[in-house]
């Protein structure tokens, strides 16, 4: 993940590109947030039983 994002950060700002990197980037960071809370919950699940 942080080796993605030099290279969104040097990818030119003309038309939409810059805010198509933005979304796609807004996309995986609350997927892997998601990922990470539903993992979270299996956790706290696992240590109940």
């Amino acid at each position: 993940l942080h080796l993605l994002l030099p290279c969104i950060r040097e990818t030119p700002a003309e038309g939409g590109g810059f805010f198509l990197g933005k979304e796609e980037l807004v996309i995986l960071n609350s997927w892997v947030q998601e990922f990470f809370y539903n993992l979270n919950d299996s956790i706290k699940a696992f240590f109940i039983l």
